[in-house]
């Protein structure tokens, strides 16, 4: 009962959730596209609005981290 009082308290909940869920899924696509395809090829079909969340939140450089992370263990 105490887990199902905390969940209905924490986390996003209405636009701030889809928000959310909107931003997790296009960076979720973009690394997925730059991981199959590579950084040349997605560059040119990663649409502008994406790139853009990308870089709002990729301030740290977590996310490039992460494609040079996967990209090492491949070679």
């Amino acid at each position: 009962m105490i887990g199902w009082c905390l969940c209905m308290q924490v986390g996003p909940k209405g636009l701030e959730f889809a928000r959310y869920s909107l931003d997790y899924h296009t960076i979720r696509n973009y690394l997925h596209v730059r991981r199959a395809w590579g950084e040349q090829r997605a560059e040119q079909h990663v649409p502008g609005y994406a790139k853009k969340i990308v870089e709002a939140y990729d301030r740290d450089g977590r996310i490039q981290s992460m494609l040079n992370s996967s990209s090492q263990s491949r070679a």
